[in-house]
This record gives structure tokens, sequence and C-alpha cells, in this order.
């Protein structure tokens, strides 16, 4: 069996059925999806000052300023920030998006929620994260990839993933 570190150095050969790469992004942690960067606040770093400045300063004069996030997504044109809070990102293996406080671009702040759920959580974070055990988080996304026939368009919907994919995972010794 391989040790993680050279899984992990493969990332790159993960790719879904269509042959799109999964794989950490050039900040060394975050999911890209069509200019939009999600990662754990832990990371926040990777943000340039003045987009963090700017987008927190807005969050923190709003009515939400007590908001508690755990997740950031960076929209990376536009230089905004939505603050999220997935209250079972480090326990579930495709953790509920949850509420949000998005800034908009003429500085408007917009509170909602969502109960998608999110894939390849390992993407987030980096191989020494604590919350979670990164590395089986990685072979779980290898492990599903390989279901044939994976409707890409709706795994996103909670119980369409629970009623059609769980059961094929919980299956797999990964």
């Amino acid at each position: 069996m391989k040790t993680f570190k050279e899984v992990i150095s493969e990332e790159k050969k993960l790719k879904t059925q269509k042959g799109s790469p999964i794989k950490r992004s050039k900040y060394g942690v975050g999911k890209l999806i069509g200019g939009v960067l999600y990662f754990h606040r832990q990371y926040m770093s990777i943000l340039p000052e003045d987009v963090y400045d700017k987008n927190i300063n807005i969050l923190y004069d709003s009515k939400y300023e007590d908001f508690k996030y755990n997740i950031i997504k960076w929209d990376i044109k536009k230089d905004l920030l939505t603050f999220v809070n997935s209250p079972d990102f480090d326990t579930a293996d495709e953790p509920v998006a949850g509420d949000y406080v998005a800034i908009k671009a003429d500085g408007t702040v917009r509170k909602g929620s969502t109960k998608s759920i999110w894939h390849h959580k390992w993407l987030w974070v980096k191989d020494d994260y604590k919350g979670f055990d990164v590395e089986e988080s990685y072979r779980r996304s290898e492990a599903w990839l390989t279901i044939p026939m994976i409707e890409f368009s709706k795994i996103g919907n909670k119980a369409f993933w629970e009623k059609n994919y769980v059961p094929e995972i919980d299956k797999m010794d990964y």
C-alpha cells in the first residue's frame, strides 16, 4: 500500500470520468471551480491582504458582524468573498454548505443558506490539517470516482447523493 505522501503526490492523476483533473489550486490549498476558490478559513493567508481587508471590514460593519464561518468562497476575478458556516465540515464525508454571508460587488451584504453538499473536502485543506483525516478523505474521493456513470450535475443534492452513491461507497474498501 502506498504512503499518503506517495498518493497525494499523484493527486494530479485523480480525474473525473470525463477527464477533468481533481487537484488543489495553485495556492497549494482550495478547490477551484469556475474561477471561484473554496478553502478552509485556516488558510486565509492565501488571500491578497487588500481583498481580505475590504471584505472583512464590510462583514464587520454589517448586521452579520458576529457570523461564525469556517469556509471562504473567493471569487477571484471580482475579489469578492462569501463567508460560509459549514456545520459538519470536519465530521461529514460530504459536508453541507450551510449558512453564508456574501459580499456583493457594490458592498451590500446578503445572508443565505443552502443544503447543497461538497465533495473532495481534502482539497480545501493542507495535508497536515487536524480537523479530519485528510488521507481518508482523499481515498474516499479516489474510491467513489470509480463508480460508473456518475451524474455530476446532481451530486450536490444530498438526498440524491445518499440514495444513489453512498450505498455503493459503503461497499468499497478504501
